[in-house]
């Protein structure tokens, strides 16, 4: 942004350019939804996963603490869901579950202790968009879907939606929010 820009200028005497991408930007920012609770939260999540997953199209979800992944995780292997662990506890089991993360059907929860920049590939024929309904609401899928759970450093919402449309292909990130987590019960009121 343009305040970036000026304080590299101003403190490092550093001038920027801008540089074309090659492959372009074919992510779909889908609305943020929020929540009064984490269980309506975790309700819309694992029925959304479900849905997803059902089309054989792969799912990331991201949360910030290992101990809310393994929940997640848990209440999806209840549900019947494939479900892969990304929590840093590992870094060979993270390695082949990050392997498997754009397989059709994958599911795969990555807390922030087992984040890493890669790149996952998608197969072609998950790439053509394929309406899902969640509740009464129909949302479209292509790619890899890639879920935010609580609220994260910009830096690292950016980094984690940066996990799906990459090289050209097609992605999805669906940010989902509760008023029961601290910080927004620290600011909110109903």
């Amino acid at each position: 942004n343009e305040e970036t820009v000026q304080w590299l200028k101003e403190c490092y005497g550093i001038s920027l350019c801008v540089i074309s991408p090659v492959f372009p930007n074919t992510r779909r920012e889908l609305p943020e939804k929020e929540f009064n609770t984490c269980v309506e939260l975790h309700d819309f999540l694992f029925e959304f996963a479900g849905e997803v997953n059902s089309c054989g199209y792969p799912i990331l979800i991201h949360t910030g603490l290992p101990s809310v992944a393994r929940q997640i995780a848990q209440a999806l292997r209840a549900k019947g869901l494939p479900v892969s662990l990304i929590i840093g506890k590992s870094m060979k089991e993270d390695a082949d579950a990050w392997k498997k993360a754009g397989k059709r059907g994958a599911v795969t929860i990555s807390a922030q202790a087992g984040d890493r920049a890669i790149h996952i590939k998608i197969p072609p024929e998950l790439c053509r968009p394929m309406a899902v309904t969640v509740g009464q609401e129909p949302l479209t899928v292509a790619g890899l879907t890639v879920v935010l759970t609580d609220l994260h450093p910009p830096i690292l919402e950016q980094q984690m939606a940066g996990r799906t449309a990459r090289r050209g292909l097609p992605g999805v990130v669906l940010r989902l929010r509760s008023r029961e987590t601290p910080l927004l019960e620290q600011f909110c009121t109903a």
